[in-house]
């Protein structure tokens, strides 16, 4: 007889199932991780977004192709909140266009 066991995530807040990804944050030293759908992580991304925009980066996970130089000056979260707010479209995940973000970086 075989087993099989399936487990699935759902959203922390409220409670469903499709496309939920584990969603890494730190507040006053404490590491968090909470299980968001692609609802509740938009409304994270918001929330966070005016104080992500004017924070300093301590850490991550920033990948560089060796050789090149690479200038990120705003938060991908912060960019697509703006963008969003401005009624630009922007990708929920992946690459944000050049001319997207250099909208962002002149409008701050």
């Amino acid at each position: 007889m075989a087993t099989r066991t399936i487990t699935q995530i759902s959203d922390d807040l409220d409670g469903s199932t499709k496309d939920v990804k584990a969603v890494d944050f730190a507040f006053e030293g404490i590491h968090y991780q909470i299980d968001l759908g692609p609802a509740n992580f938009d409304k994270f991304t918001q929330l966070l977004a005016p104080y992500v925009t004017v924070a300093r980066k301590v850490g991550g996970r920033a990948r560089r192709s060796p050789g090149k130089v690479t200038n990120v000056t705003a938060d991908n979260a912060a960019v697509r909140a703006w963008a969003q707010s401005h009624g630009i479209n922007v990708p929920k995940r992946g690459r944000i266009a050049s001319s997207v973000r250099e909208q962002f970086e002149a409008a701050h």
